[in-house]
């Protein structure tokens, strides 16, 4: 047992290794312009461009860079903890970039998680009651799309129908719901019912499998309880 934490703790140590070097090789060596050049000014000189890198670390081995971002993101920076620097793009710190996001991010997903668990529970069930009937194929052709329409796909459709044709939600946009909570209501739903699509789709498949193979052992066990009983 001792061991297997062991084990597990090595490669849980791997992956975040793996990850945070994959993530410092996509945003510190593969964009395409020098991030220097942003912040030295319109006549950018050698010997600015050479000052802008060393006051952002960029000079320095690509080694000394990864252990630089590495131990900010551990440890903290200015910006506090964790360290994730500022933006190159936006000239502000990615941290608060996150966390002024973060509230409408939980947002959407508590409010698809809802949805999807409203859908796919009783899509499942009915779809297992009503096996090889209509409904059933009627539902797990919803799952079947549900499962293979692309979100970015199915989010600009959605758009396209319920918003410009048929006007029934707000479109794009974000109102904080302290601030009006209808408007904020008609512009969260159509981005609830695309994310929870996928997920409801996989649960209708799941709880209908599930409800078929218990309603199949329910069904295959009562005849051996019948036998029994006029054995008795």
């Amino acid at each position: 047992m001792g061991r297997y934490i062991i084990r597990r703790l090595l490669y849980v140590f791997l992956v975040i290794i793996l990850i945070t070097m994959v993530t410092f090789l996509i945003f510190y060596v593969m964009p395409a312009t020098d991030p220097s050049i942003q912040f030295a000014g319109r006549i950018p000189t050698p010997a600015i461009r050479a000052a802008v890198k060393h006051q952002f670390g960029l000079d320095k081995p690509l080694w000394q860079q990864y252990g630089l971002f590495v131990g900010r993101l551990f440890k903290g920076d200015k910006y506090g903890w964790p360290g994730l620097g500022f933006s190159f793009y936006t000239r502000s710190p990615i941290r608060e970039e996150i966390f002024s996001r973060a509230i409408v991010t939980f947002q959407l997903a508590a409010g698809a998680a809802v949805v999807w668990v409203l859908l796919g529970i009783p899509i499942g069930i009915v779809s297992a009651l009503r096996r090889r009937t209509f409904t059933d194929r009627a539902a797990m052709g919803f799952a079947l799309f549900g499962v293979s329409a692309p979100v970015f796909w199915l989010g600009l459709m959605a758009l396209f129908v319920f918003w410009q044709h048929l006007h029934w939600t707000l479109g794009t946009g974000y109102v904080a719901v302290t601030h009006n909570p209808g408007e904020w209501f008609g512009h969260m739903v159509l981005p609830w019912c695309v994310l929870a699509l996928l997920f409801a789709a996989f649960y209708a498949r799941m709880v209908r499998g599930n409800l078929l193979e218990t309603l199949g052992e329910v069904t295959s066990g009562r005849p051996g309880r019948k036998g029994s009983r006029n054995a008795r």
